[in-house]
């Protein structure tokens, strides 16, 4: 089956991506959003100028629209733009974005793909880091968990960070706006993204990373 996936560039929309393609779907194309507000609720407005790199490292078009506004109405104009059966998204717990991702699909005439939905947590973090992700933590919202701020997750440091979570009482995927990553390095990628230089910014109790320089090694 011919699918798109919503990507932001974290984890959960990555990996929902990689395990559509177990199931032997045909990823064609990544499809992202660009939220007006980097504290929207339905998409991630974090490092976005990077999705060139992961379109570069996947090998797939990385199709975008800017936000007007009201994001499901944009998201259904970019989902009419291709000509797939289904499109797959990364939501893990929230009503909030499957419900919308839901409805976005029905107006443009596609199946709505969910395949991380209620998987328990910390298994699925410990299975994205088995699988080969590695990501780092670009934004906190949570009080405690500024420790991990800049900081990459990866199987050797995966359940030390599921440990503060749960110590934190923060959703461990961070479902609740707690925490965002930004992939590095998964088995999606051929090759992996070096981090060379991030800004640190703080906004209230909002903290986060903005990636400045990533290089790109390719691997053949």
């Amino acid at each position: 089956m011919d699918v798109a996936s919503l990507i932001s560039g974290g984890k959960d929309s990555l990996f929902a991506s990689y395990v559509a393609m177990q199931f032997g779907w045909d990823v064609k194309y990544f499809l992202s959003v660009i939220p007006d507000d980097i504290h929207s609720c339905l998409f991630h407005g974090l490092n976005l100028h990077l999705l060139d790199l992961i379109s570069k490292l996947t090998g797939k078009p990385v199709i975008r629209i800017e936000s007007k506004g009201n994001e499901v109405e944009d998201l259904i104009e970019l989902l009419k733009k291709v000509d797939v059966e289904g499109v797959v998204n990364g939501a893990v717990a929230s009503d909030y974005q499957r419900t919308r991702f839901n409805h976005a699909c029905k107006c443009a005439g596609k199946k709505s793909f969910t395949p991380i939905w209620h998987k328990d947590p910390e298994k699925l973090l410990e299975l994205q880091t088995m699988a080969g992700f590695r990501f780092l933590i670009v934004a906190s919202a949570a009080e405690g968990l500024e420790k991990w701020l800049g900081k990459e997750i990866g199987r050797e440091n995966v359940r030390a960070f599921i440990e503060d979570c749960k110590r934190l009482r923060v959703h461990p995927c961070g479902e609740g706006g707690e925490y965002e990553t930004f992939v590095l390095e998964c088995p999606l990628y051929k090759g992996k993204m070096i981090l060379r230089e991030k800004e640190f910014v703080r906004e209230g109790d909002f903290s986060y990373v903005i990636l400045k320089k990533v290089d790109v090694v390719e691997s053949f």
